[in-house]
């Protein structure tokens, strides 16, 4: 694998737990960020999924997929 298909496969990878997070955190869990973030990252400690959670839902395009999948 060279260094450019890896780059992608790690982008890929994060937009998609970003995604089932968003789902999780909108749905199942009702804005639960720390719920949602051990569904997703099972093997996380508590404390890391609480500023996890937190951070990831400050990044831009959560924040804006999170506005588009309110309004569905």
């Amino acid at each position: 694998m060279t260094n450019g298909q890896f780059l992608n496969l790690r982008i890929w990878r994060s937009l998609w737990h970003e995604s089932i997070f968003l789902d999780l955190y909108l749905g199942k869990f009702q804005r639960n960020g720390v719920q949602s973030y051990l569904k997703v990252f099972p093997l996380a400690r508590y404390q890391s999924a609480k500023s996890s959670a937190s951070r990831m839902l400050k990044k831009p395009r959560v924040v804006e997929a999170m506005e588009k999948k309110s309004f569905e």
